[in-house]
């Protein structure tokens, strides 16, 4: 918009030029030209300032911008790292899964084991209290 803006005020600083030394000008004509003149110079001062900050602003976003982008590149590499490792700990928990499984099957097997057990060790007790018994009294 700026450029236009200058192109614009340069073929209206020609224009005027160009008309005001034809010859058949008043001096009248050519102080308001002179005057038209001047304000175009001072617009085109003005853009040319506008152009200075303009591309200082242009310079400053795309450094904000490769900075974000920088950013991003860490954010992302970052990222996958959590995931590798969200994703690993997810294995070892359906490893841990698997071993608590087995783990319930064994002390299911476990549970049932001594109540077969306690059987086992009474009959023995009893067999024993048996045999131990004193013979002092006579069996009929």
């Amino acid at each position: 918009m700026t450029k236009g803006l200058e192109i614009s005020a340069l073929s209206k600083m020609i224009e005027l030029e160009t008309n005001g030394f034809n010859g058949l000008s008043t001096a009248k004509q050519l102080e308001d030209k002179e005057k038209e003149n001047t304000k175009l110079k001072n617009t085109m001062k003005l853009l040319e300032k506008s152009n200075i900050v303009n591309e200082k602003k242009a310079t400053d976003l795309a450094l904000e911008l490769e900075n974000l982008k920088k950013k991003l590149e860490e954010n992302d590499s970052h990222l996958k790292a959590k995931n590798e490792e969200a994703a690993k700990l997810k294995d070892e928990a359906q490893h841990f899964s698997s071993e608590i499984e087995n783990l319930k099957n064994t002390n299911d097997n476990l549970t049932f084991e001594p109540s077969s057990l306690k059987s086992s060790i009474l009959e023995q007790l009893e067999a024993g209290f048996e045999r131990k018994k004193p013979n002092h009294f006579p069996q009929p």
